[in-house]
């Protein structure tokens, strides 16, 4: 009994020192090949401060990292022309993302452009040019073009579960792990899978959004112009 109270009590305060899943923030990581009407280069990039379980949310930065082709690295949050995001279930679901190089104002990049939407599959593109970019479809959904980056676990977890095995073993009288009763030794697996299941995440959702017409319709004119992006 004694035992089988302390793991209720250490179950709770393991659940109380993790992160609420509701607002989880993650960021995104994503590389593509760029066009040749682009410049070219083998791209990659970040998308961060998105919140799990929301739509038409602003990211609070759009990075590119690296390009092969040398143009076009750095922040494109500055003024960006759209900026909306959908997120469900971890993974990003909708996308309509543009910034122009001329709306922008340093440090954010203001000697190109870059852009990513979904409709059909994504489309992209990253141009040596403050205002205009032509996209390309990638053949592939959101789900699958950006990666979520690991969340690290909370740096007191480990600590909690060594002392959950330590005052478990006080608990008993200094009994060993091997002694405890089958009933006691199946209370800790339930609190160490009660731990880990948490740590393990949420299964990802496979979700498609359509951009909604007031901030779809300008990137669905310019698909029929050729998937020509540029600033009105």
């Amino acid at each position: 009994m004694q035992f089988r109270t302390f793991a209720a009590v250490a179950a709770t305060v393991i659940m109380a020192t993790l992160p609420a899943r509701a607002a989880t923030i993650t960021d995104f990581t994503f590389s593509f090949t760029n066009s040749a009407a682009n410049g070219g280069g083998t791209v990659t990039g970040i998308v961060r401060g998105l919140e799990d379980n929301m739509t038409g949310q602003a990211a609070t930065s759009v990075e590119i990292l690296t390009n092969t082709a040398g143009f076009g690295i750095g922040e494109y949050v500055g003024n960006p022309f759209l900026n909306s995001w959908d997120v469900a279930g971890g993974l990003i679901s909708g996308v309509f993302f543009s910034s122009f190089g001329t709306g922008n104002t340093s440090p954010a990049v203001v000697d190109s452009s870059f852009f990513v939407s979904f409709a059909r599959a994504v489309q992209i593109g990253l141009n040596n040019s403050p205002t205009s970019v032509s996209s390309v479809p990638t053949g592939s959904t959101p789900q699958q073009f950006f990666k979520p980056t690991v969340v690290p676990l909370p740096a007191t977890l480990p600590l909690l579960l060594g002392g959950l095995g330590l005052i478990g073993l006080a608990a008993h009288g200094g009994n060993e792990l091997g002694q405890l009763s089958p009933l006691d030794a199946d209370n800790l697996t339930r609190v160490n899978h009660l731990a880990g299941s948490d740590r393990q995440g949420h299964l990802p959702v496979m979700q498609s959004h359509r951009p909604t017409a007031d901030t779809g319709a300008s990137l669905a004119q310019t698909e029929r112009r050729g998937l020509r992006a540029s600033r009105e």
